[in-house]
C-alpha cells in the first residue's frame, strides 16, 4: 500500500511500456494506492492505456488536461475516482491536446527532447487550472498557488503570459468588433507565410491559412 501522494502542476508525456514483460501503463500505473491527487497536471500521448489499475485505489483527478478524459472503464467496487469531490469537479477536465511548445519527437529520444511550455493555441491549459481546493484544507493535500498570470493558474508545468478565449475569435485587429478589416490581417499573414495570432485559428487545427479566411468571411457575411 503506498503513502499519499500528491501530482501539482505536472506535465507526464511520451512514455510507454512494454505489456509483454510487464503489467504497466503509459502514464501512471496505480496499485492499492490510499491517495493520489492530481491537479492542474497534462497527462497526454503517452502510450495507451495512460492509466491502469490494481487492486483498490482512491484517486482524484481534477483541474487537469487529460486525453481521454478521466478513465471510466473501471470496477467503482474497487476504483474510487473523486469520491469525496462534489460532482462538478469532474467537469474541470479538459480534453484537447496542449498545444505544446515544442512536443517529444518520438524519433529522438524521449528522456531529453521536447519543450512543454504552453503557446498561444494552448486554450485548453491556459488560465483552466485552481489556486486551491476548498476540500482540501488542513490536509496533506492543502496547496495554494499565488503567484500566476491571467483569471487563474495554468494546468501544466509551466505558467504562461497567454490569455484565455482568444484563439479563434476572429477578432484580429483589436478594435472590439469583428468585420471586414479583420479579414485584411489572415489575408496578410497567410500571403508572407508569418500568422501568430491564433484568433485567426477559427477551424482550431493549429494552423492559419485560406481555410481560416474562408471561416471567417462566412461568420462576417452570416447565413
Amino acid at each position: 500500500e503506498m503513502a499519499p501522494m500528491m501530482i501539482l502542476n505536472s506535465v507526464i508525456t511520451g512514455n510507454s511500456y512494454n505489456p509483454s514483460i510487464n503489467t504497466g501503463a503509459g502514464a501512471i500505473y496505480f496499485e492499492d494506492n490510499i491517495g493520489i491527487s492530481i491537479v492542474n497536471s497534462i497527462i497526454w500521448n503517452n502510450q495507451a492505456p495512460q492509466f491502469q489499475f490494481s487492486g483498490i485505489n482512491f484517486v482524484d483527478m481534477i483541474y487537469s488536461n487529460l486525453e481521454d478524459g478521466i478513465p471510466t472503464n473501471i470496477d467503482p467496487n474497487y476504483i474510487k475516482i473523486n469520491e469525496d469531490l462534489p460532482d462538478e469537479y469532474d467537469n474541470t477536465i479538459t480534453l484537447t491536446n496542449p498545444y505544446f511548445m515544442d512536443p517529444i519527437q518520438y524519433s529522438g529520444n524521449p528522456q531529453i527532447d521536447g519543450n512543454f511550455e504552453l503557446t498561444q493555441y494552448s486554450q485548453s491549459c491556459i488560465d483552466m487550472g485552481t489556486v486551491s481546493i476548498l476540500e482540501y484544507q488542513d490536509s496533506f493535500y492543502d496547496f495554494e498557488i499565488t503567484d500566476y498570470n491571467g483569471t487563474a493558474p495554468d494546468i501544466g508545468a509551466y505558467e504562461s503570459d497567454f490569455e484565455s478565449n482568444s484563439c479563434g475569435s476572429g477578432e484580429l485587429n483589436d478594435d472590439g468588433a469583428i468585420n471586414v478589416l479583420d479579414v485584411v490581417v489572415p489575408v496578410t499573414c497567410v500571403l508572407d507565410n508569418n500568422c501568430e495570432d491564433c484568433a485567426g485559428d477559427l477551424n482550431s487545427d493549429g494552423a492559419i491559412n485560406v481555410l481560416d479566411i474562408v471561416a471567417l468571411v462566412s461568420d462576417i457575411l452570416g447565413p
